[in-house]
């Protein structure tokens, strides 16, 4: 069996871990902390897979002084106790154990800091079958997703044409799509069908388990095949 991509590279929130709980706590104790009025679910689940900068300015209408400071009371949260609450979306274990056995090898492209993702990883048991583990850095923050990106592509000298960005937020479609690389958009995260065919992802996925069909499976069946995304690419598929 050879894989239809050799290196898979994944987003962390809403695509290996359901992490709302942990995330709306820690924007939640920001927001406190800078005397803004409280946000609900609906708006926070829009933060859910930009950097934080992004999400304060954009839907807070911080300055650049006050991120700084409402990113630092969210850490201030998020680094003790929210980080560990959150649990991996059933079946995640399994299809990211099926793909290291198919022969593909496992990454991580997040925008949480490299820490937090490693300690989030291995909390969860599951750091072993990963390469690259990249994420931000807090002295040398990246611009977006895009930047993450390069630095797996770079640190482990991939082709990105052998690659495949698996992620549930536009996001992670746009920041495979400036390297050429192929994307899954993932349909049980924090994204929806609209946001993801409209930024241009390869795939679709409806849960965990149709992964390795995707990766290892050449020439499995797809429900539909779209023809409706940019046009440097010709076809759309979703599997379910």
């Amino acid at each position: 069996m050879t894989p239809r991509y050799h290196h898979i590279l994944f987003d962390l929130d809403g695509t290996l871990l359901q992490s709302e709980k942990g995330i709306f706590r820690a924007f939640r104790h920001a927001l406190s902390r800078m005397e803004l009025p409280p946000a609900g679910d609906s708006l926070l689940r829009k933060c859910i897979g930009p950097s934080l900068s992004e999400c304060f300015k954009q839907h807070f209408g911080l300055n650049d002084t006050d991120t700084s400071l409402a990113v630092q009371y969210y850490r201030e949260y998020y680094s003790i106790k929210g980080k560990f609450e959150n649990h991996l979306y059933p079946g995640i274990r399994e299809a990211l154990q099926q793909l290291a056995d198919g022969g593909t090898h496992l990454h991580l492209a997040t925008s949480k800091s490299t820490a937090l993702a490693r300690d989030i990883l291995e909390e969860k048991g599951i750091h072993a079958m990963f390469g690259a583990i990249q994420g931000s850095s807090p002295d040398t923050p990246l611009a977006g997703k895009a930047d993450i990106i390069a630095n797996v592509l770079r640190d482990r000298n991939l082709n990105p044409a052998d690659c495949l960005m698996v992620g549930d937020r536009e996001h992670d479609i746009l920041g495979a799509r400036a390297h050429g690389m192929a994307s899954a958009g993932v349909l049980y995260g924090y994204g929806d069908e609209q946001e993801l065919i409209g930024q241009g992802a390869d795939y679709l996925v409806d849960a965990p388990d149709q992964l390795p069909v995707l990766i290892l499976e050449d020439g499995a069946p797809f429900r539909t095949a779209r023809t409706n995304r940019p046009s440097h690419s010709t076809s759309q598929m979703h599997i379910s």
